[in-house]
């Protein structure tokens, strides 16, 4: 038989898990409601806030090098060109539509949970998110492309 300390113990672990696992994905979402707003408005400042530096960007493919790129780098070059790229094909009446990150960062008003991996990582669309210090921050970009230092 199991001592009623041990279950009482389970149950407010279990608890304290779940409560703190609602709170982080509210936490992320109200995030990912201003990183969204910041795109729609192309506020790459805005942007580069919500960025943890040096960022990392990195091809589609295992085998691409993992490469830092510094905010001004990012606000010149890598954030465009990210934008930019196609994330989503979709069918419609027998046509195929191309979207963009941004197009798809706009059209994703909710996260699901899928995205967030665990309380401090998320991986939205080809983005990464970590929480550092309480604070989500754009953490790894894939690109189309593997961006060249």
């Amino acid at each position: 038989m199991v001592p009623k300390v041990f279950i009482c113990f389970f149950l407010v672990t279990l608890l304290s898990a779940c409560t703190t696992s609602a709170i982080a994905a509210e936490d992320l979402q109200q995030f990912w409601n201003q990183f969204r707003q910041a795109v729609e408005k192309n506020d790459k400042t805005r942007v580069a806030e919500m960025t943890q530096f040096p960022l990392e960007t990195r091809g589609p493919v295992d085998s691409d090098r993992v490469i830092p790129v510094g905010r001004d780098k990012f606000v010149k070059e890598v954030y465009d060109k990210a934008m930019g790229q196609l994330q989503d094909s979709v069918v419609v009446n027998g046509k195929v539509i191309d979207k963009s990150l941004r197009e798809t960062i706009l059209e994703k008003t909710m996260l699901g949970a899928k995205d967030q991996q665990s309380a401090d990582f998320a991986f939205i669309l080809s983005m990464q998110f970590k929480r550092i210090g309480g604070i989500w921050k754009l953490s790894r970009i894939y690109l189309e492309e593997p961006f060249e230092e």
